[in-house]
């Protein structure tokens, strides 16, 4: 066998292996339990603006979705996504509001903290201007 297979074997070789380390551990969890940060994004929707996106949050148990508005105007709308490699973002949840006093979902479940999530904004009826924040612990 010249060089050039045994470096190609290896490789191969390799490869499988570690697929199958990879396949053996899939879905396995550790018995202890390690919490993302606490961390928060934000999102402002203009008046007349269709929609806004926040950044991006690792998840938690127990997340939180703060939205008001700033003034009468409509009804916004607020969906809160899990980022899905290969497909569509799936939601977690929605709520929407019409009112300038704050409204607060608390217990959105974001597991696992090892994924990413963020919301959008939208107007959903009028031309609303408001706020958000997504949280990944009680508000």
């Amino acid at each position: 066998m010249n060089k050039l297979s045994k470096i190609v074997s290896s490789l191969v070789l390799g490869t499988v292996l570690f697929s199958g380390i990879a396949l053996a551990n899939d879905g396995q969890e550790d018995s202890f339990e390690v919490m993302a940060s606490h961390q928060n994004t934000s999102a402002y929707l203009k008046s007349g603006s269709a929609s806004s996106s926040s950044g991006y949050i690792n998840g938690n148990r127990n997340g939180s979705l703060t939205i008001k508005l700033e003034g009468p105007g409509g009804t916004m709308k607020a969906i809160v996504y899990k980022v899905v490699k290969w497909l569509p973002d799936s939601v977690v949840t929605e709520m929407s509001t019409s009112s300038t006093e704050s409204s607060t979902l608390n217990g959105i479940d974001m597991t696992p903290d090892t994924s990413l999530y963020y919301f959008t904004l939208s107007s959903w009826r009028g031309t609303p201007e408001g706020s958000g924040t997504l949280r990944n612990y009680p508000y």
